[in-house]
């Protein structure tokens, strides 16, 4: 039988370590899934994943004991590459699902960008923080991962020139226009060189509408690599979704 797994945000635990589960645990786990002392769960704090038991059950508490080391991200996934979305900040509901699905699909990070097309802007970002990462902790719970994708501040699109550096290559994905003459040195996903031995990656997807013609100029002149899907034109939400799977697999 599946167990549930809950989320802990504390650091340095280890077999044998109690660790007290998040006040928003305790109803879901008593009135829901009506588990009592001694019913066993798996516990993860985005490095390690344990078997544990519960050994308090109250009102007011839920209490357990890590019993045994079940994942360990070190040696789980380090073979994998690091993903970064800059996704185009959307409107509401979207950049949930983009949050939702990326991370099933294994991004690592989500940078929300503030861009010409954007129809929110970057001041709001702030407020919206802490239930982004409620919704990342949630998707990881379901899709059964050890880590949790880390949602950043929001940026600017031309603040994303500063952060550059911190990539081994940065993908900035677009749909050949012959109005925007920058698009068209596009190449198709399946048809570019990749190097694995380059493991920490970006991609920027746009908003609805996709990037404005300045930004494509901006992006060629940062050196990004200009590429796009040979199939049917997707929303900004499922190329976000789409990507994260591709690259996950190129990079594997």
């Amino acid at each position: 039988m599946r167990l549930n797994r809950f989320f802990t945000e504390r650091k340095n635990i280890r077999i044998g370590s109690s660790v007290k589960l998040s006040d928003s645990d305790i109803s879901h786990i008593k009135k829901v899934l009506r588990l009592t002392k001694g019913d066993k769960i798996i516990v993860f704090n985005g490095e390690k994943e344990f078997l544990a038991t519960l050994k308090v059950v109250s009102k007011d508490v839920i209490m357990v004991v890590l019993d045994e080391l079940l994942q360990d991200q070190v040696n789980t996934q380090d073979h994998f590459a690091k993903i970064t979305l800059f996704q185009g900040l959307l409107r509401a509901g979207k950049f949930d699902t983009v949050i939702e699905k990326t991370t099933e699909t294994g991004i690592t990070s989500i940078v929300p960008m503030e861009t010409d097309f954007s129809q929110t802007k970057v001041e709001v970002i702030e407020r919206k923080l802490e239930r982004w990462n409620k919704l990342a902790i949630a998707a990881s719970k379901q899709s059964e991962r050890i880590s949790v994708p880390e949602i950043y501040q929001g940026i600017t699109f031309k603040e994303v020139k500063n952060l550059l550096s911190d990539f081994d290559v940065v993908y900035f994905v677009t749909i050949p226009r012959k109005k925007i003459a920058e698009s068209l040195e596009a190449q198709p996903l399946n048809q570019i060189e990749v190097d694995k031995f380059k493991n920490n990656i970006a991609f920027l997807i746009g908003p609805e509408g996709g990037f404005s013609p300045a930004e494509h100029k901006m992006a060629k002149e940062w050196g990004l690599t200009f590429v796009y899907l040979d199939s049917p034109v997707l929303r900004s939400e499922t190329a976000s979704i789409v990507f994260t799977s591709l690259f996950r697999f190129i990079y594997s």
